[in-house]
């Protein structure tokens, strides 16, 4: 939903194209959009699988939020939206901020889609799995 940097991104988009997934809004939302505008967006395309980046960005409050920190507050204010699959790329730089954030919050229908494992095979095969049982 929200931008991220290109390499990572366009091997997200390569690797979702593998699995037949397409991305038809890759950047539905502008950089520093707050979280209540996403979640508006979201909520009125109703999609059926979300793609958001962990990356922790300012809203245009100023405030900083993060991709778990939207699927949060989106599940916490549309409750039908707690079996929306969400495939969730962190970027080795983030991975550390998101494995603490994770711990402490775990979510159902979440794949974290890290950087560092991108190309392996049982990435591949695990995030398949995920899409055939989550969807």
């Amino acid at each position: 939903m929200r931008p991220y940097p290109d390499p990572l991104r366009a091997r997200v988009f390569g690797l979702l194209a593998e699995l037949m997934i397409h991305v038809h809004a890759p950047e539905a939302l502008r950089v520093g959009v707050d979280n209540a505008d996403a979640i508006r967006y979201v909520v009125a395309h109703g999609p059926k699988l979300l793609l958001v980046p962990f990356h922790v960005v300012r809203e245009a409050s100023g405030e900083r939020t993060s991709g778990l920190e939207l699927t949060f507050a989106l599940r916490r204010a549309h409750p039908p939206f707690e079996r929306v699959p969400v495939v969730m790329p962190v970027s080795i730089f983030a991975q550390v901020a998101f494995e603490a954030a994770w711990r402490d919050r775990h979510l159902a229908y979440v794949f974290p889609l890290l950087e560092s494992q991108l190309d392996g095979e049982k990435t591949r095969e695990a995030l398949r799995a995920f899409l055939i049982t989550a969807t």
